[in-house]
């Protein structure tokens, strides 16, 4: 996912309850491409070094953007 809308909730939760304060950055990568690119954490390890450090940056990247509001509905 490249955007917040391409995130679903579901995905997000996967990943907060994975992640634990203990976790070394290279686990909580490994788990953030998996649970994000919906692959295992197995295949994950298998991309090469340079791809993964590409994914996680654009992965960390998407996280920390500032989700845009879409108005749904108009109250009156």
């Amino acid at each position: 996912p490249t955007s917040l809308q391409e995130i679903t909730i579901a995905q997000w939760l996967q990943f907060q309850k994975v992640i634990t304060p203990e976790m070394d950055e290279n686990t909580i990568a490994v788990f953030l491409v998996a649970i994000f690119c919906k692959i295992t954490p197995e295949q994950a390890l298998s991309i090469n070094s340079k791809e993964f450090k590409e994914i996680v940056q654009t992965l960390s990247n998407t996280i920390k953007s500032k989700p845009k509001f879409n108005q749904r509905f108009i109250f009156t």
